[in-house]
């Protein structure tokens, strides 16, 4: 299992895409998340000790993996968010939006 700490990445998480600024949730997706998930078929993210988790950041992140993979993510992503509880839902929400808005590959 791919294992992913934010934290180590930045502690600062910026906006949605690359052209928004450094650290944003397009740069972590595409440079972090998705090679691990690609690697191991599976990743955990640790999100905790960072400032702040913007939601275009992390709909970018786990939506955007998503639409990458497609229904085949389900039980395939997890994620530990103990610092912000209360954004659990929201992710669960980016990746069932994520997946309904993939589109297969020909």
């Amino acid at each position: 299992m791919g294992r992913v700490r934010l934290a180590d990445w930045t502690t600062t998480p910026g906006g949605r895409f690359r052209s928004e600024g450094p650290f944003s949730g397009e740069q972590f997706r595409e440079d972090v998340v998705a090679p691990a998930f690609r690697a191991e078929g599976h990743v955990d993210v640790d999100l905790d000790g960072v400032v702040g988790l913007p939601v275009g950041f992390l709909d970018e992140v786990f939506g955007g993996l998503a639409r990458e993979v497609g229904p085949s993510i389900h039980g395939k992503v997890g994620f530990t968010c103990l610092d912000e509880p209360d954004i659990v839902e929201d992710i669960q929400a980016f990746i069932e939006n994520g997946v309904q808005a993939w589109v297969p590959r020909a």
